[in-house]
């Protein structure tokens, strides 16, 4: 029984972590998918010939991710742009707006001083400058917020690199800690699993204490399209209770099946045993039924023979009495 119980556990802790696989993986292509839309939104705005302010204006009020588009001129200042404001400035020194790639680029995630957000960019090449659309991440914050498949305790958590190469989260966590300074995780932590995940390390950790202290199950996941990575963990005590109580429930399904079957089989037992009695007793009746029917055709027999002897008997003393 412990060797049995003891290999439930193993494959139910087993089937937690191919969930959590699976709801990293649900929420990687999420978020793949989501940056795809982007980027074909992007493609299409990219390949108009002439881009007004208006334009530029109109798609933002649209109610589509894009925080802000602008067109950066061969001489590194903002010419058209969502953000009328804006014009004259120059943006080009910014890394993240710079793209000597040709085609449609995706740049690095990086947290926003003018919307003090995490945003990543998509930019392209146009008319000798640049064309940029700047987006928030609040779409995939909820699709990391929402915890289908992860518990009560399960938790989605994604962080990207500052220009230090730590690990800065921009997910809102569920949980609240006075652990602030582990907001940012010092790139040398490298045992930390969003650390891991950042590193493209894809990991399980059986046996991690998260930012609460907390003992969890996690598995990580690096997202290339925005360069972040993604941990899903759920703790350890509901997953072990969870396993506890199915173990438990199969042990006390096995008994009440096992007990069923031991009643069911004395209750066949005395039916069984009843029907035999029941038969034997007929078949008794009828054989001391019929021994008595032959007693008393035996008798009858014996008495026919003594008449029968008694007849001759008279018979002979009459022969013999006669002249």
């Amino acid at each position: 029984a412990y060797n049995i119980s003891n290999n439930l556990k193993k494959t139910a802790i087993e089937n937690y972590f191919d969930t959590l696989k699976a709801t990293a993986s649900a929420k990687h292509v999420n978020i793949d998918q989501h940056v795809t839309h982007m980027k074909s939104s992007f493609k299409v705005l990219s390949s108009r010939k002439t881009i007004s302010n208006e334009d530029l204006m109109k798609i933002i009020k649209l109610g589509e991710d894009f925080t802000e588009i602008f067109i950066i001129g061969s001489n590194g200042k903002i010419t058209h742009s969502s953000d009328i404001s804006d014009i004259g400035n120059s943006r080009l020194t910014a890394p993240h707006f710079k793209n000597t790639k040709p085609g449609i680029y995706i740049k690095p995630l990086y947290l926003s001083e003018t919307i003090g957000e995490v945003s990543f960019t998509i930019s392209a090449p146009y008319n000798k400058g640049v064309l940029v659309a700047r987006l928030n991440l609040n779409h995939i914050h909820e699709i990391i917020s929402k915890k289908e498949g992860l518990w009560e305790s399960g938790e989605g958590l994604l962080a990207y690199r500052n220009e230090n190469g730590d690990a800065v989260f921009f997910t809102k966590r569920r949980f609240t800690t006075d652990a602030e300074a582990r907001d940012i995780i010092p790139k040398e932590d490298i045992n930390i699993p969003i650390t891991q995940a950042l590193l493209k390390n894809e990991k399980e950790f059986s046996n991690y204490v998260d930012y609460r202290g907390v003992s969890v199950f996690a598995v990580t996941m690096y997202i290339e399209g925005i360069d972040a990575g993604l941990v899903v963990k759920i703790d350890q005590e509901e997953a072990l209770n969870s396993v506890s109580e199915n173990i438990n429930q199969i042990w006390y399904s096995t008994t009440v099946i096992i007990l069923a079957i031991i009643i069911i089989g004395i209750i066949f037992y005395f039916l069984l045993t009843n029907t035999l009695r029941r038969e034997v007793k007929t078949k008794t009746n009828e054989l001391e039924k019929a021994s008595e029917g032959l007693s008393e055709k035996v008798v009858l027999l014996q008495n026919s023979e003594k008449k029968l002897l008694s007849a001759l008997q008279l018979n002979e003393n009459i022969i013999t009495s006669s002249p």
